[in-house]
């Protein structure tokens, strides 16, 4: 909350001007520089997340959704172990390159909508827009991971990365659990930011916390369910 310095009237922090006595409260960035946010999302996720609301302009949001829409394509790729009916790699990569993309903007359009509509009941404030580019940014330990993690597996497994005939974990081991324990901090953080988004674009107290993390979880593991049992 933010006490207006005139009035002592307390108000939510996502405000402008207070609600009492219209006096000033806080400044609105016009535009959000990409590095300085991302940044920010590792050293001060609350208050970053904060500022992303508080944009006039939600640049990046469209990028960044389409960016994480190609790492969850990948994901899907290894999960659903695609090579045993794509044997080329340069086919996948190419479909996740192509389809990723849409898929990005079409999941943080879900998430933004199914997250809005569970916190009314919670008097959520989020509008759609701040909602979405919240998430969007959410996305960041995903993308960050097509530049980093995506590569090396390539570099190590190839194709055999996305298939099970040999499984990966049988060729090299160790390598494989690095990077599985690697691919699973990049979802724990991601779903995290994704709470952190969620009460920021809805102006909620730290009390909150637990509630919107069991919506979160809810909504991942539906999606997780639905994965498994759809044919890809």
């Amino acid at each position: 909350m933010i006490r207006c310095s005139i009035c002592g009237s307390q108000n939510n922090d996502l405000s402008v001007v207070c609600s009492s006595c219209k006096g000033f409260l806080q400044g609105r960035p016009d535009a959000l520089n990409l590095f300085s946010t991302m940044w920010g999302l590792l050293e001060s996720p609350r208050g970053t997340f904060r500022q992303i609301v508080l944009a006039k302009h939600k640049n990046y949001s469209l990028i960044l959704s389409a960016l994480f829409g190609i790492s969850l394509a990948l994901e899907i790729a290894w999960y659903k172990s695609l090579a045993q009916t794509i044997s080329r790699t340069e086919v996948i990569l190419g479909g996740a390159l192509l389809l990723g993309p849409i898929l990005g903007i079409v999941v943080v359009s879900i998430a933004t909508v199914l997250l809005k509509k569970a916190t009314v009941p919670l008097r959520g404030i989020a509008s759609y827009k701040n909602l979405f580019a919240a998430l969007a940014y959410a996305t960041m330990p995903m993308v960050l991971s097509l530049f980093f993690l995506v590569p090396i597996e390539l570099a190590v497994f190839g194709s055999d990365f996305f298939g099970v005939n040999p499984p990966p974990m049988l060729i090299k081991p160790f390598e494989y659990q690095v990077l599985m324990v690697l691919k699973g901090i990049v979802v724990l953080y991601s779903l995290y930011l994704v709470v952190e988004a969620t009460l920021a674009a809805n102006a909620f107290a730290r009390r909150r916390f637990l509630t919107v993390l069991l919506l979160v979880s809810g909504m991942a593991g539906a999606g997780v369910l639905a994965l498994h049992y759809v044919k890809v």
